[in-house]
């Protein structure tokens, strides 16, 4: 019987035109199993990693090639591949699509002990009385007195004990986790029932990866990292079983002997999201549910956010530079705080680096994704005015001259010309307006440029700062002097600090190109496109097709509300 512990996976390359059969033994190979499994007792089935389900096999297949099989060789597959095996007398079972891929329990409810689960797939149109049988089957135990239950949703358990119902009409779709208990117990009620007990404590536990970064301090306010998603100092990796009802508060307190010698206020935990970014848990009140089962989460020694308290990550604006944003540390900004205050502790934090930062010359603003945005003012307030919350982003800029955005209801541009005269683009420039008129704008640019108001046409650019357009398309691809009454109106929408404007001259004319420096623009733009997109990459893990094996199941103890069951790595 396949057992649903996975050993391990590995990518698989595998030429479209081998056959099932050629597959399975270059999968057995890939998995240094040819030693010790014969090829007839394994085989190739299709897998679903996400589910932890069993998708189909592919039966009497072995000489069919694996490009009809699998739609054709493609970069990447939304299905996964497993190696099943078994043992020579035993029998493989088909998997018809559409089915259940169960993970089965068995507990003593004596002993208080519980088995590795053992993967179980049956048929959506099968009974309970089915089920359990093929549970009996795969744990060699009488179906007499089995009791089955099941978890069901916020995590409660219910009692399948309505034999005749199909799993279908029980609720069951792809997947499912099944518990099972061969002893029975003289009890009227299953709530009242020590297997009921044990059932719901399981359901609760869950097991996750801590990664624990030691850098060796004691965490001070602002401690300072050079990357926001470095991994600094020594590492250590261990697996653990916590209960997802207990508080991020619990879990610290509970977990900071074992886990890493710290007390719980010096200590940080993190969580990864979308695009493997880190983000930093703080609100203690919250359960451990909110982390998923069998991920990772991050450990950091520092000082842990008091209430009132929000850790932001600071970074370097320039508009001209061809880095514009650059990561420069973390910061913990106080509710109630001013902007005056960050400031200070900005410069001081600069001041460390050999970076002169004058206060009437360093200007605080919003990071919205990759653009610089709201400008805030001296006496602005944090969580008063500013809105707070942990992993927001601060930008700073060091001003050649004393700060100019004195006041509300005004709005910074950047203003960049475009000559199709020579297919180039001026550099940028500041301008601050306290108007919302395009007709205004337009007199602006021309007394800035030179060139008659008449004249004058502007765009505003696209995507993220700096707002990179091709030479090759500006003079079309932009929505140029649009018929509009308000900046801050469609197709413009400027109502924020940081907006880029292009402008042009209207009787300008464009140069012809030849086709050789059409080619040579087009190389130029290319690799400067590419540096741009490596700085914003969003490292999501691809998907080639993989392939993995299974293990046998082993008794473990039934679990308690502070099982911890840890294993160093």
């Amino acid at each position: 019987l396949f057992r649903s512990k996975k050993l391990s996976s590995d990518k698989f390359e595998i030429h479209e035109e081998r056959t099932l059969k050629e597959a399975t033994e270059d999968a057995r190979k890939t998995l240094g199993l040819e030693e010790h499994v014969p090829l007839d007792c394994c085989r190739l089935v299709k897998y679903d990693d996400f589910y932890d389900s069993l998708e189909c096999s592919f039966e009497k297949c072995e000489n069919v090639a694996v490009s009809e099989l699998f739609g054709g060789a493609k970069p990447y597959y939304t299905f996964d591949l497993l190696l099943e095996t078994k043992s020579p007398e035993a029998t493989f079972k088909v998997y018809k699509p559409g089915g259940v891929t169960m993970k089965a329990h068995l507990f003593d409810v004596d002993e208080e002990t519980v088995s590795e689960p053992v993967t179980i797939r049956v048929n959506l149109s099968d009974t309970v009385s089915d089920l359990a049988k093929a549970v009996a089957e795969a744990f060699q135990v009488s179906h007499e007195k089995l009791r089955l239950c099941t978890e069901m949703s916020y995590r409660d358990v219910v009692l399948l004990n309505s034999l005749k119902k199909t799993l279908k009409s029980e609720g069951f779709y792809k997947t499912g986790k099944l518990f099972a208990e061969a002893k029975g117990e003289d009890v009227k009620l299953f709530a009242d029932s020590k297997f009921c007990k044990l059932a719901n404590e399981w359901v609760n536990l869950f097991s996750m990866t801590v990664q624990f970064y030691e850098d060796g301090s004691d965490g001070d306010v602002n401690e300072v990292e050079t990357d926001g998603n470095e991994k600094k100092g020594d590492v250590k990796t261990f697996s653990i079983r916590t209960d997802r009802r207990i508080t991020l508060q619990k879990f610290k307190e509970d977990k900071r002997a074992d886990m890493i010698g710290l007390s719980a206020e010096k200590f940080r935990i993190f969580r990864f999201y979308g695009g493997n970014q880190e983000y930093e848990v703080t609100r203690l009140d919250d359960t451990m549910s909110m982390f998923p089962e069998d991920g990772t989460i991050v450990v950091r020694s520092g000082r842990a956010l008091k209430p009132g308290e929000f850790r932001v990550k600071i970074h370097s604006f320039d508009f001209r530079a061809a880095e514009p944003i650059k990561f420069m540390f973390d910061l913990i900004i106080v509710k109630g705080s001013t902007v005056a205050d960050c400031k200070r502790e900005i410069a001081d934090e600069l001041d460390k680096r050999n970076i002169e930062a004058p206060l009437d010359r360093l200007r605080l603003r919003k990071k919205s994704w990759h653009n610089p945005g709201t400008i805030w003012l001296n006496n602005q307030v944090f969580n008063d005015d500013i809105q707070l919350y942990n992993n927001f982003d601060v930008l700073y800029e060091i001003l050649s001259e004393p700060e100019r955005m004195q006041s509300v209801g005004r709005l910074l541009l950047y203003l960049r010309r475009w000559k199709p005269s020579t297919y180039t683009f001026d550099h940028f420039e500041e301008v601050i307006i306290d108007f919302s008129s395009p007709k205004k704008l337009k007199e602006k640019i021309s007394s800035l440029s030179g060139i008659p108001l008449d004249q004058v046409e502007f765009a505003k650019g696209r995507g993220t700062f700096p707002c990179d357009v091709s030479v090759l398309e500006i003079q079309e691809d932009l929505d140029w002097n649009p018929t509009v009454t308000s900046l801050n109106t469609w197709p413009l929408y400027i109502h924020d600090d940081g907006a880029v404007v292009f402008y042009r001259d209207r009787t300008e004319k464009p140069m012809v190109l030849s086709e050789e420096k059409r080619k040579e623009i087009v190389r130029e733009e290319s690799t400067k496109l590419a540096k741009a997109t490596s700085r914003y990459t969003s490292h999501r893990k691809e998907k080639p097709l993989k392939i993995y094996t299974d293990a046998s199941p082993r008794e473990s103890p039934a679990p308690s509300a502070a099982a911890d069951d840890r294993k160093s790595t």
